[in-house]
């Protein structure tokens, strides 16, 4: 009967132990961030992959917005060369001006043209041209004499050649964020997907309380079992 008891005991210590040990290493692969078999290791690769492709893929989204904020502002430069340009052009009409003022006023209007040629040419983000589709020729003011007729017209229509690329830098920087956002929403998901997956940490936790406590009852058992032997050998041999 003893015999039986002792096989019992050693048994139910042993799983207890065993339940403990596994317990253990559950929560401390939760720790880790490791799953806890093949399958949702593999699962986990691939969310965890996906991840980080978003991630990198938000990363470059957020370079090319900062691309076209350079781009926006080179763009606004211009603008407010071709604004001093027109306030020129408008300059130009006074009747007041003789011909030594006017000449005077034109080649600050060609200095201005040759700004934007020069501007357009070295405005750079991590040395890609910001504006090289601009200059004088692609704005159709390419030697412009603000003194002619039709200077004025040419100088507006250069403005709102800026404009429109201003709107499409602007649109493009919209995109660019409304995609970072998606890309944020879904790794949200993901994370979620991974957390669900490797399951709570709290909840380890108290499986592992269980199991330790179970396997400390199975302990005390075979404690007692243990005096029980002690005692029938002691009466056995008249100790």
């Amino acid at each position: 009967m003893i015999d039986r008891i002792n096989s019992s005991v050693a048994v139910s210590v042993d799983k207890a132990t065993k339940q403990a040990a596994d317990a253990l290493e559950r929560v401390t692969n939760r720790i880790a961030g490791e799953p806890d078999n093949v399958v949702d290791r593999s699962v986990s690769v691939r969310l965890t992959s996906q991840y980080n492709e978003n991630y990198i893929k938000a990363r470059n989204a957020q370079d090319s917005i900062s691309y076209h904020q350079t781009r926006d502002s080179s763009l606004g430069s211009v603008s407010g060369m071709l604004m001093r340009l027109r306030n020129l052009a408008v300059q130009m009409g006074s009747p007041i001006l003789n011909d030594s003022d006017k000449s005077l006023i034109q080649r600050e209007a060609d200095m201005i043209m040759n700004d934007i040629d020069s501007f357009s040419s070295t405005a750079k983000f991590n040395y890609h041209s910001a504006i090289g589709d601009v200059s004088t020729s692609s704005l159709g003011i390419s030697g412009l004499d603000i003194r002619g007729d039709g200077s004025l017209n040419a100088i507006d229509k250069a403005l709102e050649r800026i404009n429109t690329k201003r709107a499409e830098t602007g649109a493009s920087i919209s995109a660019l964020e409304g995609r970072i956002d998606n890309l944020a929403s879904a790794n949200l998901n993901l994370a979620e997907a991974v957390e669900n997956r490797a399951g709570s940490l709290i909840e380890r936790i108290i499986h592992l309380n269980d199991a330790v406590t179970r396997a400390m009852v199975s302990i005390k058992a075979a404690d007692l079992v243990t005096d029980v032997n002690s005692e029938k050998i002691k009466s056995l041999l008249d100790i």
